[in-house]
């Protein structure tokens, strides 16, 4: 007999592996694999694959006494990617805001993109700053944007994060006066944008 084996090769962490043999009546089957794998089933199927059934797979069938040749197969488990972008946060004006608390798995690269027009002093950093745009601080927020890459065909998961762009504050006490000793005066040129007042 000649032993074939044919399938999914390459998959994502949690998909399911299927290797089948070639059938004929009066077969058996002798499967072998990665971390003592053992099978005298037809048909190799490991549900939610995870990167330990990464490795070579070997099939022997044998019919009437005797044994094929051993075929082996190199089954690939790749890691899908994720990331989680922080909590939202708030910054104030055009000032750099430093992003912390960024994490990622299974990545090769990443890469932060803004729904504003700001711009992140190292994209494709874990953790750099954003400096926000004047378009940014009109708008008043953005949504800022991790996506990791694996290289591989498995999904990658995003994760964004809101930051909110206070205005900065602004304040004009008024022109100078004079009074004359004794007398009140009156402030009636200042003014204040984005701010509470302490005189």
């Amino acid at each position: 007999p000649v032993a074939v084996i044919t399938g999914n090769l390459n998959i994502c962490v949690g998909e399911t592996l299927n290797l089948n043999a070639n059938s004929a009546p009066g077969y058996t089957y002798q499967w072998t694999g990665p971390n003592g794998y053992s099978s005298t089933s037809q048909n190799v199927v490991i549900p939610n694959a995870n990167t330990i059934h990464s490795g070579t797979y070997t099939l022997i069938i044998t019919f009437g006494g005797c044994s094929s040749t051993p075929v082996s197969k190199n089954v690939n488990v790749a890691i899908g990617t994720s990331a989680n972008a922080g909590a939202d946060a708030s910054t104030c004006g055009v000032n750099p805001y430093a992003l912390a608390g960024a994490t990622a798995t299974g990545y090769t690269s990443l890469l932060w993109t803004s729904s504003g027009t700001g711009n992140f002093t190292n994209s494709t950093a874990l953790n750099p700053s954003y400096i926000p745009s004047l378009a940014d601080v009109t708008a008043g927020s953005v949504i800022l944007t991790l996506t990791p890459s694996s290289g591989s065909s498995c999904t990658a998961v995003p994760d964004a994060m809101v930051l909110t762009i206070q205005k900065a504050p602004t304040v004009n006490a008024g022109t100078d006066g004079t009074i004359c000793q004794g007398n009140p005066f009156t402030v009636t040129t200042a003014n204040a944008q984005n701010a509470t007042l302490l005189w």
